[in-house]
């Protein structure tokens, strides 16, 4: 899904493949940290926080 999503758009990104992994792990890294800390921070906040880097990443 993030590769097609990917191949729509022109970048400088060699890899393609291997940076939807890293990506995809960041932001499930994210979640993950959320849910282990007691969800102090609203769903909406977080998901504030995954929209902003996933922008952010688009080079």
């Amino acid at each position: 899904c993030y590769e097609k999503v990917m191949n729509r758009y022109e970048t400088s990104i060699n890899n393609k493949r291997m940076f939807i992994i890293y990506s995809v792990g960041g932001q499930a890294g994210v979640f993950i940290d959320w849910l282990r800390n007691g969800c102090i921070e609203s769903p909406q906040e977080v998901a504030q926080v995954l929209l902003a880097n996933t922008i952010k990443l688009q080079r």
